[in-house]
C-alpha cells in the first residue's frame, strides 16, 4: 500500500494511484485552456480507460478489502 496525501489521506492500492493517474496523465497532458477544455478532456480520458483496467482496479481494492475483513 502507498500512502496517498489527497483529500483524505487514506492509504490506497498502488492500482488506485496509477488507474487516477492515468487520468490525470491525460487530463493535464498540456495546459488547459477554460473550464469547457477541462470538461472534455476529462470526458475523453474516461472514454480511454479499458475493461482490465476496471478489473484489475477491482481486484486491487476486493483484495485490500478481505485484508481490512481479516485484520477487523
Amino acid at each position: 500500500m502507498v500512502r496517498y496525501t489527497g483529500h483524505h489521506d487514506r492509504l490506497i492500492s498502488p492500482s488506485l494511484i496509477s488507474f487516477l493517474g492515468y487520468v490525470k496523465d491525460k487530463v493535464y497532458s498540456t495546459p488547459v485552456a477554460d473550464i469547457t477544455n477541462l470538461k472534455a478532456r476529462i470526458t475523453d480520458a474516461f472514454a480511454t480507460i479499458t475493461e482490465y483496467m476496471l478489473e484489475n482496479t477491482w481486484r486491487e481494492i476486493d483484495c485490500r478489502l478481505d485484508v481490512l475483513r481479516a485484520t477487523k
